[in-house]
């Protein structure tokens, strides 16, 4: 395989991505210098149990998830909604007791609900040089308390210990780097390599990540193979479906199965739904690159995952509208085969299991 990843124990903690459509939940585990699938699932998650982000019954999660598959107890949870606000701020340079300080009144600029009923936490993104001099950029992370709790009560139903509860684009964007590692290394040893290799780390480096969710779709922007920008957007494969429901008069089902059909754009409101996701990620990028220290700056590639990266068109639409080229991505290109697990299924449920898989990889990468 090439390069090697080193990790700390036999088995990973346990990924876990609980959305209002599915839960997904992943483990690796490491074995003579292999890294191996331990165990996955996907799941319905029960009818309006996720509300706004709020887990309103984790006793109804417990039922769906059946914990014995998975050996690990510690656990990485993954958060998002419509509330959750990520901001990019710079402040000068400063102690890290002035800069818990300077956060909490940087989240007050941000939120409408009282500091108090919020969770604010923060990483620092590093340093840059500006005309004022040197700042360090963070990325402001603020969530209600409400839904923090209602992910711990899960997880405490669950049994499980939890190690961290994270944002959505941080596990994409280590799932992104540790995948990309490694169809490198690979690519590196195939014909033509040398004359590729310095396209592949120019350009390969830079790009947009979509993950398009049932509800929502989670926009990242990676510089350099790492986080630079990232935004919540309120349409996913959920809207595509209503789209079509309503100009059809068809149900869930069949919307379902015209989506992932090989005439997808030929239903009435597939097009209107896309329209819709396109104008939302460009107003996005605009303001990305409306920001003083990205003008002048281009993204020329994409990534698509999630369940709505499975509309058929829709990558070839996404990419004409937004003048990037799509990038095919193995996600678990670091995965060895294993007796028990067919990969070929592991690489159908891709799309499906990313956020859970760079969840598996916090805190067990050396």
């Amino acid at each position: 395989m090439g390069k090697k990843i080193k990790v700390k124990g036999k088995y990973s903690p346990l990924g876990l991505d609980i959305g209002s459509q599915y839960i997904k939940a992943f483990q690796l585990c490491h074995s003579r210098g292999r890294i191996l699938l331990s165990n996955y699932m996907i799941t319905r998650t029960p009818e309006s149990v996720v509300q706004n982000g709020i887990i309103t019954d984790p006793k109804a999660i417990v039922k769906q998830l059946p914990i014995r598959m998975f050996r690990n107890r510690k656990v990485n949870i993954a958060i998002t909604g419509h509330d959750l606000i990520m901001r990019q701020i710079e402040l000068p340079l400063m102690s890290v007791k002035e800069l818990s300080e300077a956060i909490r009144w940087e989240a007050e600029k941000h939120i409408l609900i009282p500091v108090e009923e919020a969770v604010v936490d923060y990483i620092n993104l590093g340093e840059r040089v500006t005309r004022e001099g040197m700042v360090q950029q963070i990325l402001l992370v603020v969530a209600a308390r409400e839904v923090i709790n209602s992910y711990m009560d899960t997880v405490k139903e669950l049994g499980l210990y939890p190690l961290a509860i994270e944002v959505q684009p941080l596990s994409l964007i280590r799932l992104l780097a540790v995948s990309r590692l490694f169809s490198e290394s690979t690519s590196e040893s195939e014909p033509h390599a040398k004359k590729e290799k310095a396209t592949t780390s120019r350009e390969k480096k830079n790009a947009l990540v979509l993950e398009i969710g049932w509800e929502k779709t989670t926009l990242v922007v990676v510089e350099d193979g790492r986080y630079s920008f990232s935004r919540i957007l309120g349409i996913g494969c959920l809207e595509f479906c209503e789209q079509v429901e309503r100009s059809t008069g068809v149900e869930r089902q069949k919307s379902l199965k015209l989506l992932h059909g090989d005439s997808a754009f030929m239903q009435p409101g597939v097009q209107d739904a896309a329209d819709i996701l396109l104008k939302e990620v460009q107003r996005s990028l605009d303001y990305y690159f409306s920001q003083m220290q990205n003008r002048g700056k281009k993204i020329a590639n994409f990534y698509l995952l999630g369940g709505g990266g499975k509309i058929n068109g829709i990558e070839a639409f996404l990419g004409k509208g937004l003048q990037m080229k799509p990038l095919a991505l193995n996600p678990f290109s670091f995965i060895d085969s294993h007796p028990h697990f067919a990969l070929s299924d592991l690489e159908r449920d891709a799309s499906f299991l990313c956020v859970a898989a760079g969840l598996a990889l916090r805190g067990w990468l050396r």
